[in-house]
C-alpha cells in the first residue's frame, strides 16, 4: 500500500511537471498575441511599377513635320493607329487615335501627370491644344487597363501621358517660322530667361 501511494505521488509529480509549463506557456500565448497587435504604425508602400510603355522621346519629335501637333509623335509607335484629316493635324475633331482596338473615347490623356478630361464633343481636350510641339519633352503611350499610374478615369485603353520640357538654365530663345501650301502659317517664338 505504501509502495502504491509513493507511485501515485511521483506521477502527480510528474504530471504537475509536465502541465506546469504548458499552463505558462498557455496564459503567456495571449499576452505575447496583445503585445504583436499593439503597434504604433502599419505602413505599407509601393511604388507605381507601369508596364508595356513604348517611349517617343525629344529625337523622335523633332523628326515631325514643321507646323505639325504634338498628337503625330505618337502615329509610329507600336500598337498605334493614328488618322487624321490633314497633314500637320491641325483638324482635332476629324484625328482618330486606336490603341489596340480601343478608340479615343477609351484613352486617357495627361499633361504632366494631370488629365485632360474627356477627349469626346463637349468634353475636355487632345493634348495638342495645349501644348505647342516646341514644347514637347516626351510622350509615353501605356497600352492596357492595368496602368495603375495614369491620373485619368477614362483609360480603359490606355494612356497617353505627354510631358512638357524643364525651363533651361541659361537664357535662350528659340524663334521658327512656319509657312506652306494653302497659305499655311505659323509663328512661335520661346523665350527662356534662365536662373
Amino acid at each position: 500500500m505504501k509502495a502504491t501511494k509513493t507511485f501515485l505521488h511521483v506521477c502527480a509529480a510528474l504530471v504537475a511537471l509536465t502541465v506546469n509549463p504548458l499552463l505558462r506557456a498557455q496564459s503567456a500565448a495571449p499576452a505575447a498575441a496583445d503585445a504583436a497587435t499593439k503597434m504604433d504604425a502599419f505602413v505599407v508602400q509601393s511604388v507605381a511599377a507601369a508596364t508595356a510603355n513604348t517611349l517617343a522621346d525629344k529625337q523622335q519629335i523633332t523628326l515631325q513635320p514643321a507646323a505639325a501637333s504634338v498628337i503625330n509623335v505618337i502615329k509610329f509607335l507600336p500598337g498605334v493607329s493614328l488618322s487624321q484629316g490633314d497633314a500637320i493635324g491641325g483638324d482635332d475633331w476629324s484625328t482618330r487615335i486606336n490603341i489596340r482596338g480601343f478608340t479615343e473615347g477609351q484613352l486617357g490623356f495627361t499633361v504632366d501627370g494631370v488629365t485632360t478630361g474627356y477627349t469626346a464633343y463637349g468634353g475636355g481636350a487632345k493634348p495638342n491644344r495645349y501644348i505647342d510641339i516646341e514644347n514637347l519633352a516626351s510622350v509615353v503611350v501605356s497600352q492596357g487597363a492595368a496602368e495603375i499610374s495614369s491620373a485619368s478615369t477614362q483609360a480603359l485603353g490606355g494612356t497617353l501621358a505627354y510631358f512638357t520640357d524643364v525651363p533651361r538654365e541659361s537664357f535662350t530663345a528659340l524663334t521658327k517660322l512656319t509657312g506652306g501650301s494653302f497659305d499655311t502659317q505659323r509663328a512661335f517664338v520661346r523665350l527662356d530667361t534662365g536662373t
